[in-house]
């Protein structure tokens, strides 16, 4: 029931920045050419390798070691000692823009420098008020920033038409409120004193968050290495064409990955139960199903919006996007199976997974990038994504009796896989709409028994409640 509770409320915070973010897609089409947006989202893909490495996810260990804990000193303990090493290392990542852009010159250096750091403590204080149960305070502050972000670039960018300046302001901007709100409501002046600094529970945080820093800035590897070599290879303006076929594989995962962040505190919380593997083995099913389902439901969807903007220049990245959404949701469904990592505390299998998916990524990308372009690349992040699946659910399986339902699986699949060849020969928005009613028909048969659970608990809860009442 908490994980429902949690599922629940991260899926009302969550759903509020995903429809803000669902809305910039247009945006993007009609305000930014695709030379901002391919330089827009390259800083990022830096970011996200970068910041992991030089913060060394210290993040993680704050979850990890504080919602574990009942002991409110202890609690602050950790928290103020991360937040003591994330200040030394704004320092490194400062050194790192200034050296990275002597190397490579980045537009906006300022901007870009900021912008890592907003990021970095807004995640600091994000892990710090689900670590601490405060999942309101986190979800609201989301919601917050995620308008802040929308408004601004609604008046810099549709309106002031600032491009790719206005792009990094506005993140700025929402990143800055929200941490301003989370600082504020968790009241983290008085859990940073120097009283709470100890060099042996620095060692306690770094043991864990290294290795995770590690595996989080490989598994960018799988996700940003295309952009990297597509902007090295082809220029901005191409990756802009890529990075915005990815958008809609991250909306996917967006969606999905609610769950997943309930999924892996209640890991933490149940890791010593004598149960854990049954409901590891359980969720993760739930799980991948889910995601193969949010997958084929969109699909008609996206075809019906790639309509609309057919006389934009991005109307040709639709040839990428099934490819793209297929790779962001092997990758995100791999993320949930590497729970097994940190319930088993074996970190270094995340890293060695996270590293030979990386590495086919950037082998594959590297040698087919000049041949066939984009589809070259997007092939390069399947076949990477599938790697880092395949051999994190060989540790599962072999720790934890993990077996995945390859039937339900094989069904879903071959939805993705009629949806995506429609998806390319349905050129109206009538046949869009009559395969989408179709395709929403054959997923809904294909849960029945999930619908007719969750109707059968719903109607259980308010024969109970009319009892109450009554």
């Amino acid at each position: 029931m908490e994980f429902i509770k949690k599922t629940g409320l991260y899926f009302i915070g969550n759903m509020s920045s995903k429809i803000m973010t669902a809305l910039l897609v247009p945006v993007y089409a009609f305000y930014v050419s695709a030379y901002d947006l391919g330089a827009y989202d390259y800083s990022q893909t830096i970011m996200q390798i970068a910041v992991p490495i030089l913060y060394m996810a210290i993040w993680e260990a704050v979850l990890k070691y504080v919602i574990s804990s009942d002991d409110k000193n202890q609690q602050n303990e950790y928290i103020g000692n991360s937040f003591f090493l994330s200040l030394l290392s704004t320092i490194a990542i400062i050194m790192f823009i200034i050296i990275f852009h002597f190397i490579t010159p980045l537009p906006y250096p300022v901007l870009v420098c900021i912008m890592m750091i907003v990021y970095t403590y807004c995640m600091l204080l994000q892990y710090c008020s689900r670590s601490l149960k405060e999942n309101t305070i986190y979800v609201v502050s989301g919601i917050i920033s995620t308008i802040i972000n929308f408004l601004f670039i609604f008046l810099l960018v549709v309106i002031l038409k600032k491009g790719l300046w206005g792009l990094y302001i506005s993140y700025i901007m929402g990143q800055a409120v929200g941490c301003s709100i989370l600082f504020i409501k968790l009241k983290f002046w008085t859990r940073i004193s120097y009283i709470h600094f100890e060099w042996k529970t620095v060692k306690i945080l770094l043991y864990f968050s290294i290795p995770m820093a590690v595996n989080l800035a490989s598994g960018w590897l799988i996700n940003g290495a295309g952009k990297i070599i597509i902007n090295m290879n082809l220029g901005n303006e191409v990756n802009g064409l890529y990075s915005y076929a990815n958008k809609f594989g991250t909306l996917v995962t967006m969606i999905t990955g609610v769950v997943s962040m309930a999924l892996m505190e209640e890991f933490y919380i149940r890791m010593n139960d004598e149960g854990i593997n049954y409901y590891f083995s359980q969720k993760c099913n739930q799980i991948w199903e889910m995601i193969l389902s949010v997958f084929s439901f969109v699909l008609p969807l996206i075809g019906i919006y790639y309509i609309f903007i057919q006389n934009t220049e991005y109307y040709i990245s639709l040839k990428y996007v099934p490819i793209c959404i297929m790779s962001a949701c092997v990758s995100s469904f791999a993320t949930n199976v590497g729970g097994v990592f940190q319930i088993k505390n074996i970190m270094h299998y995340a890293f060695l997974t996270t590293l030979a998916g990386g590495t086919v990524t950037i082998l594959v990308a590297v040698l087919s990038v000049g041949k066939y372009g984009v589809a070259g690349v997007v092939t390069a992040q399947l076949m990477g994504s599938t790697t880092l699946m395949f051999t994190r659910y060989l540790v599962a399986h072999k720790l934890m009796k993990y077996s995945m339902n390859y039937d339900r699986i094989i069904i879903l699949l071959f939805f993705i896989c009629v949806d995506s060849f429609l998806l390319f020969h349905l050129k109206t928005v009538l046949s869009q709409l009559a395969f989408f009613i179709m395709n929403t028909i054959g997923i809904s048969i294909f849960h029945i028994n999930n619908i007719k659970a969750i109707t059968k608990i719903y109607k259980k809860k308010a024969k109970y409640k009319k009892n109450i009442e009554g």
